[in-house]
């Protein structure tokens, strides 16, 4: 019973089955009719918003997919269009969103080239003509650094030290592997 204006009117809920199937996701035939009425639309919409047509069948479909699972929204929206747009839109960004971030990782784990500095190559082969003889901690500077080619500040973030305390032991190492060679 709900107050109006000093009258009472008694609606009647819906029954609680006609609540459960809008709750539901849509049947064969609503969906059959969403795609012919809006399918080439929604595909176009993919196709501009990912530029590829392969892109845009999978986003297409798992668009269709999510309308057989949760449609009843899709029952109640004012505009069906804009609901289907709106939906292939969230779609395509979550698909390019997380293609960024997987594509951010496997660059964070891909090795780094080392610099093609010529003092860096004659650096690098002094420090492999005498790796064996330094002891494990500078070893490992060592190999970080003129193996691997990392940078001093990753390095350090590897190894643990500061960028300052990298640099003082990579001129260590450089001045000890030219002594022992006698380089001056």
């Amino acid at each position: 019973m709900y107050a109006c204006a000093s009258t009472f009117v008694h609606v009647q809920p819906p029954p609680m089955a006609e609540i459960m199937a809008r709750a539901k996701g849509l049947q064969r035939p609503e969906v059959l009719e969403v795609y012919q009425t809006y399918g080439a639309l929604m595909r176009r919409r993919c196709r501009i918003v990912l530029r590829n047509d392969a892109l845009a069948d999978d986003v297409l479909q798992t668009v269709f997919v999510n309308l057989i699972r949760y449609g009843g929204a899709f029952r109640d929206a004012h505009s069906k269009l804009a609901f289907l747009y709106t939906a292939c839109d969230r779609a395509c960004w979550a698909l390019l969103d997380k293609r960024n971030r997987r594509e951010a990782r496997e660059q964070k784990y891909q090795a780094p080239q080392p610099a093609p500095a010529a003092e860096r190559i004659a650096d690098r082969d002094l420090i492999m003509k005498v790796l064996h003889t330094l002891d494990p901690e500078l070893r490992d500077l060592a190999l970080l650094i003129y193996v691997d080619g990392l940078s001093q500040g990753e390095a350090g973030k590897r190894l643990g030290c500061s960028r300052q305390t990298i640099n003082k032991k990579s001129q260590q190492i450089t001045a000890w592997a030219k002594g022992l060679i006698g380089e001056q």
